[in-house]
């Protein structure tokens, strides 16, 4: 995550190769590598590359339901965030509302996923609700909430606000 938000991504995309070659026994991190690799591949532009490492990462894998929990949960809202941006929004939900499944409706990444999603859809009110439930089920930091395009409407509402200001205090007096 690092090198790809440090504009480093072939070194980032080297680095999960890596992670195959390293350990070639197949384990519940591989779709967490294989939906970064997914997710670096959309960066560069290859849309049918990203889609096939992320139907790569979506893959059951024969291990414990425990192990899967957090690398399936954000390979699943990452692939969403891919769809979304493919304007696939049935299959975006699909995958933003397995993330929530991984984590029995408690996962930040799949509420925020689907704030993200109504908010394409001009859905304020689900965007709003989805966006209070990501914060409830902590959401860390605020900065991708205030940069997120989609949420340029949203942002106006007297809600959003309230919302930011209750998650972020700090932030919302600067």
């Amino acid at each position: 995550k690092i090198l790809s938000a440090l504009g480093r991504t072939a070194e980032a995309e080297q680095r999960l190769r890596d992670v195959f070659a390293l350990d070639n026994i197949d384990n519940s991190h591989f779709a967490l590598a294989e939906a970064w690799l997914g997710q670096l591949a959309a960066q560069a532009g290859k849309t049918s590359e990203a889609d096939a490492y992320f139907q790569k990462a979506m893959t059951a894998r024969g291990f414990s339901a425990l192990d899967q929990v957090e690398p399936m949960e954000e390979a699943c809202a990452l692939y969403g965030h891919f769809l979304l941006q493919q304007n696939r929004l049935s299959e975006a939900e699909q995958r933003f509302r397995e993330a929530l499944e991984w984590r029995y409706q408690n996962s930040s990444k799949g509420w925020y996923g689907l704030a993200c999603l109504y908010a394409k859809k001009n859905d304020q009110k689900q965007a709003l609700d989805c966006l209070e439930k990501a914060l409830d089920s902590w959401y860390p930091i605020p900065e991708p909430i205030l940069e997120e395009p989609l949420f340029k409407k949203i942002r106006k509402t007297k809600r959003f606000r309230e919302l930011m200001a209750k998650h972020f205090p700090v932030s919302a007096k600067q």
